[in-house]
């Protein structure tokens, strides 16, 4: 198991990195289809990005003791387990197509907002409680969670373009310790 801070390191590297290849990479990469099945490429753009908007308007308010749903997301345990994918798949596209051909700029926008609460966060605040789709959790599984997120997402989104694209080294290691990878699977 990794620190909460070397799991913000490693959020920080692997973000940095995504951050880079979107902005450079030619705008019909896209439309691609994306190793997760019904998603573009642009859709996992989304994703993140909107995935880090949700997670540091949680935790934020987490922080001041509110765990009441950040604006527009549902009570928690509103929305049936089977029917998350759908929701999360339709935000995700929503925020696509609202930064349209700035989305570079949108996700860089968005990933450094969650960065930044990351690094204001105190010892004691990661322990507070914080509103999530299907209970309050505390602040710090929010990291676990967006190692997971970036790690694998960056894969998604790098390889429809690039099949002989890699996890970074210390990416796999980490996302084994968190149980997001198979110690057999050959993903370095």
């Amino acid at each position: 198991m990794v620190s909460t801070a070397e799991g913000i390191q490693l959020i920080a590297a692997e973000t940095s990195r995504l951050k880079e290849y979107v902005e450079r990479a030619p705008r019909d990469r896209w439309r691609l289809d994306s190793p997760c099945a019904g998603w573009t490429v642009g859709d996992v753009i989304g994703h993140l990005g909107w995935a880090a908007e949700f997670f540091a308007d949680a935790i934020s308010q987490g922080r001041r003791g509110i765990t009441t749903p950040p604006q527009g997301l549902p009570e928690i345990g509103s929305i049936p387990p089977a029917e998350l994918p759908d929701f999360i798949a339709g935000k995700a596209r929503e925020y696509q197509q609202d930064a349209g051909e700035n989305l570079p700029d949108a996700f860089a926008s968005s990933v450094d907002r969650l960065q930044g609460i990351f690094s204001i966060m105190q010892e004691d605040e990661w322990s507070k409680e914080c509103w999530s789709f299907r209970m309050l959790q505390p602040a710090s599984n929010y990291v676990n969670t967006r190692i997971s997120e970036v790690v694998i997402h960056s894969w998604d989104i790098r390889f429809p373009s690039d099949p002989e694209a890699r996890l970074a080294p210390e990416s796999v290691a980490v996302a084994r310790s968190v149980n997001i990878l198979d110690s057999t699977d050959d993903y370095d």
